[in-house]
């Protein structure tokens, strides 16, 4: 049933109909560009490495329209995080993570630990993207690369030759 926004009742936000609707919505944006290795699907068991500055990211599941109250006590604890999700999927394996980097910084110092952490797992899951630090109403971007140094972590994890899935965490375009 179509609802005008300005006329959305309480009892209607967080309701089972509407947080079907918003999974089904998720479910059908995600876009698979190309899997010919066949990395996809995981199969449960692995050891995987969830690495990248959006692996554990909690705000930046959120887009950019989320206000100031996420969670109870305007805190972000009950969002799930991809790296979280893969966890609990993972029925058997391990997970371990890293974020690497942060989304636009020139601290390389992590990355050794990403590189050593992916290494050592069968699979990596890198998870990069933007932020609302980058990805703001009212704000141009100069271009439209990954940030900081997101694409040495991206070349260095691949380098290492192991299966790896590339999901990209934004709501603006990126080359």
């Amino acid at each position: 049933e179509y609802t005008e926004w300005t006329n959305i009742q309480l009892d209607q936000v967080n309701s089972p109909e509407h947080i079907q609707v918003s999974y089904e919505a998720a479910l059908q944006s995600f876009v698979l560009l190309k899997n010919t290795e066949k990395t996809l699907p995981l199969s449960k068991g692995m050891k995987i490495a969830v690495i990248g500055p959006q692996g554990n990211a909690t705000r930046g599941m959120l887009s950019d329209y989320w206000g100031d109250e996420a969670c109870p006590g305007k805190t972000f604890d009950c969002i799930e995080t991809i790296g979280d999700a893969i966890e609990k999927a993972n029925k058997g394996g391990v997970t371990v993570q890293s974020m690497g980097v942060d989304i636009n910084s020139t601290d390389a110092s992590r990355i050794p630990h990403a590189l050593s952490l992916a290494n050592g797992s069968d699979a990596v899951v890198l998870v990069l993207g933007i932020d609302m630090t980058i990805e703001v109403e009212g704000t141009d971007r100069t271009d439209i690369t990954l940030p900081g140094l997101q694409p040495l972590l991206a070349s260095k994890i691949l380098r290492l030759g192991k299966p790896t899935v590339l999901g990209l965490v934004n709501g603006v375009m990126l080359a």
